[in-house]
C-alpha cells in the first residue's frame, strides 16, 4: 500500500479511534524495541568471572611446588574454582574440595594424606547456596582434569553436565590410582558425563580447541601432559582483559615465568605428571604467550598469589 493510500485510510477513521490506533502503534513499537536481541558486543559485556576458594593446602616450602623454589619461602597453595558468567549459561571450572572430601581422601595412604594435607575447607556448594545462586543458570562443570582436588565436589552437583575429554575420563576410570585419582569421587551413576570434543582448529598455538559459545569469549584448548586429557580455558572479556586458566600445568606463576616444572622429588613421591615432556612443552608455550600479550593473565589453579589479584566470589569482573 502506498503512503498516500495509507494516509487516506487513516483519515477515514474517527478522530478518537485514530488517536487510539496511533497510541497502540507507539506502544507496539516501543515493545518491539525493548525486546530486540542483544548484539554480540552487548552480550560480551555481560561475560565475567569470579574466583571461589574452597580450601588451602597446609604450609609447604616453595622448593616443593616448583623447581628452583626456595627452602626459606612458605607457600599455601589454594584449591580454587572459577565461575564464568555468560548470557547463554554459566560454567564452573573445577569443583575444588567438596562436602565429602574427608571421606574421599581415606583412599590415600597415610603418607600421601600428610603430603597433600588441606585446611579451611569451604565447599563450593555451601558458598553457592549461601549466596542464593540461581542454579538454573549453570550450563556445565568443566574439570580441567580429574585429579582428586579438582573433582571432589562433582557428587555435590549431580544434575549438572560434566564436560571432560574421553582421554581424561577413560584414564581416570581404567588406570587412575590414589593419590592422584580417587574413584569414590567420580563413580556415582548420578554424575552426568558429557564427553568434550575439541576441534582440530588451532588457537593461540594450541593444536585443538573449542569455542564454547561461538562468540570468542570462552575457548577450551588441550593441555594434555599433566594428565592425558587436561584442558585449559581462555576467557576473553569485553574490557580487553584476558585470562588463561591452565589447570595444573604448573602450580605457580613462577613455574611459567621460569619455564620450570614441578620438582622431580615430588614427581617420584606422587607421580604428579603423566607426561613430563609434553607438560614442559606446554609450559614453554604459555611462557611465550604471556610474554607477547600484556593483557593476558595466566592463572594456575592453585597459586595463592595470583588468586589474590583476581575478583573473589560473590563479586564478578567483566
Amino acid at each position: 500500500m502506498t503512503q498516500s493510500k495509507l494516509l487516506s485510510l487513516f483519515n477515514t477513521i474517527p478522530r478518537r479511534a485514530s488517536l487510539t490506533l496511533l497510541l497502540s502503534c507507539v506502544l507496539v513499537s516501543g515493545t518491539v524495541q525493548a525486546q530486540r536481541p542483544e548484539s554480540k558486543a552487548e552480550a560480551a559485556a555481560t561475560v565475567g568471572y569470579s574466583l571461589i576458594r574452597t580450601a588451602r593446602s597446609t604450609d609447604a616450602k616453595e622448593m616443593l611446588v616448583v623447581s628452583g623454589g626456595s627452602w626459606l619461602k612458605d607457600r599455601q597453595l589454594q584449591h580454587n574454582v572459577v565461575l564464568i558468567q555468560h548470557p547463554q549459561g554459566d560454567l564452573l571450572l573445577d569443583t575444588g574440595l567438596g562436602r565429602n572430601v574427608d571421606t574421599q581422601v581415606e583412599e590415600m595412604s597415610w603418607i600421601h594424606r600428610q603430603l597433600l594435607a588441606y585446611a579451611d575447607v569451604h565447599p563450593l556448594m555451601d558458598q553457592l547456596e549461601a549466596s542464593q545462586y540461581d542454579f538454573a543458570r549453570l550450563h556445565a562443570v568443566i574439570p580441567t582434569h580429574m585429579h582428586w582436588d579438582h573433582v571432589s565436589g562433582l557428587e555435590d552437583l549431580p544434575s549438572i553436565p560434566v564436560w571432560v575429554t574421553t582421554e581424561e575420563h577413560d584414564f581416570a576410570v581404567k588406570s587412575g590410582e590414589a593419590p592422584a585419582f580417587l574413584r569414590s569421587q567420580f563413580d556415582s551413576p548420578a554424575i552426568q558425563w558429557d564427553f568434550l570434543q575439541l576441534d582440530s582448529q588451532p588457537y593461540e598455538g594450541f593444536e585443538r580447541s573449542r569455542d564454547v559459545f561461538g562468540d570468542g569469549t570462552v575457548i577450551i584448548v588441550s593441555l594434555a601432559g599433566h594428565t592425558p586429557g587436561q584442558v585449559g580455558v581462555f576467557l576473553n572479556l569485553a574490557s580487553g582483559n584476558r585470562l588463561f586458566f591452565i589447570g595444573d600445568t604448573t602450580w605457580t606463576a613462577e613455574g611459567v615465568e621460569r619455564k620450570a616444572p614441578r620438582p622431580a622429588m615430588v614427581q617420584w613421591l606422587a607421580g604428579i605428571d603423566w607426561d613430563r615432556e609434553q607438560n614442559q612443552a606446554h609450559i614453554e608455550r604459555i611462557n611465550a604467550l604471556a610474554a607477547k600479550d600484556s593483557k593476558l593473565t595466566i592463572v594456575p589453579a592453585h597459586d595463592e598469589n595470583v588468586a589474590a589479584r583476581l575478583v573473589q566470589f560473590p563479586e564478578f569482573a567483566y
